[in-house]
């Protein structure tokens, strides 16, 4: 019998691999089979799979058609896995030689759904250690149901979303068709969620068995790693909401989702609308593009929107400019660009503080425009009190096509 199917998604990560297979095909607890899912790599990484292959018959290597990511990956090694519990590895990380045999002998005796593991965060090159988040660092001891140990983790601040740091049993993952959405970041934190938000039976092993490496080529820490991460994060609470919809006991989501909502919120209001765009075309169903809409009407700060007139209005002109350079500026953009409108750039009256440039496009003083002003149609974003004023200053260069936005700023 396989008693660990261990899920390794591998790409690029040559450096580091033998330091992560040698710690699996060492491990005390022999019964185990290792699916290495290789996800594309451009370097010497499935030659590396293929010599350890034959030297150990019970790894097994899944070749994906180009690099589909993590998510992807470990949906194709849980399709295939045999073993009664699953252990997913990072491969440029790797694990003590008997934390399997501590996991297995734990969830066998005490009949678990998931089992968590401490871990060792491993900080290497020019990665900051101290702004390593560490897993869990309390003492959790006995069976915990999974709805109320999310509570009991949010109350004291632990990070309980590294997906490597749980153990879960095979049937149970089946059972409640648990599976990666395609996040390049924060999937496995989803995936932890709902599987927690549906277990009964979880416990915690304090030991750190689990050595997580974070380095400047990881995942995390690359150019869009924070867009990738709230993407990530807004699915994760979309997730729990999906199933706050269905549960009658909730405490342990209403806690979550509170403090979801707070890591969250700040984020939304910053997004462009490529950004925007682009978390929204990977949102798995209806629900949830519903609801990331509107989280992103609750996050508007001045409830800009049109009504079907005026927007046909806008849209009729070849020529929109944006009055003032503002926050309420930025969402105004972001609702033309919604609608297919683009603007020729912001007007103020003065630059007074040099800026030439503002969300991409130029910012110019109202004078430079003044030979556009009987084809350009200008939109006030500025607070109210300044309305005559800002009329009076753009009849003056002879623009006539002006809308005022019901705005409080």
């Amino acid at each position: 019998m396989i008693k660990v199917s261990v899920i390794v998604p591998v790409y690029n990560t040559e450096a580091m691999l033998k330091t992560c297979i040698e710690s699996l095909i060492h491990q005390t607890l022999r019964e185990i089979e290792i699916i290495f899912v290789e996800d594309g790599s451009t370097d010497a990484s499935p030659a590396v799979l293929r010599k350890y292959q034959k030297e150990d018959a019970r790894i097994r290597i899944l070749y994906n058609d180009g690099n589909m990511g993590a998510a992807h990956a470990r949906n194709r090694g849980l399709d295939v896995a045999k073993g009664k519990f699953i252990q997913f590895v990072d491969s440029d990380d790797f694990i003590d030689l008997d934390a399997l045999e501590v996991l297995y002998h734990m969830a066998e005796t005490n009949n678990l759904d998931m089992c968590y593991v401490g871990m060792s965060m491993h900080g290497e090159g020019d990665v900051d250690r101290a702004k390593l988040q560490e897993s869990i660092r309390g003492k959790y001891p006995g069976v915990h149901k999974g709805q109320k140990l999310i509570e009991t983790f949010v109350e004291k601040e632990e990070f309980f979303l590294y997906l490597c740091s749980v153990f879960y049993r095979t049937e149970f993952v089946r059972e409640n068709n648990l599976w990666f959405q395609k996040f390049r970041i924060g999937e496995g934190g989803d995936f932890i969620l709902r599987a927690l938000c549906m277990a009964q039976r979880v416990a915690v092993c304090g030991e750190k068995y689990y050595h997580y490496r974070v380095h400047k080529d990881s995942v995390t820490h690359g150019a869009d790693a924070k867009k990738e991460l709230l993407a990530g994060q807004i699915a994760q609470y979309i997730s729990v909401l999906e199933l706050f919809a269905q549960e009658e006991n909730r405490g342990g989501l209403v806690f979550f989702l509170r403090y979801q909502y707070r890591k969250i919120a700040g984020g939304i209001q910053n997004l462009s609308v490529i950004d925007r765009k682009e978390i929204e075309d990977k949102l798995e169903n209806g629900f949830a593009r519903y609801v990331f809409r509107e989280l992103l009407q609750e996050n508007s700060l001045y409830g800009i929107e049109f009504d079907s007139e005026t927007l046909l209005r806008i849209q009729q002109k070849d020529m929109v400019i944006v009055y003032g350079a503002g926050y309420a500026s930025k969402e105004l953009l972001g609702v033309l660009q919604q609608h297919g409108v683009e603007i020729i750039g912001f007007a103020v009256t003065k630059r007074n503080n040099g800026k030439t440039s503002l969300y991409g496009h130029h910012v110019y003083e109202i004078q430079e425009l003044e030979q556009h002003h009987d084809r350009a149609l200008v939109l006030v974003a500025a607070n109210r009190k300044y309305d005559r004023e800002i009329g009076d200053t753009l009849e003056q260069y002879g623009f006539r096509d002006i809308i005022f936005l019901d705005v409080e700023i």
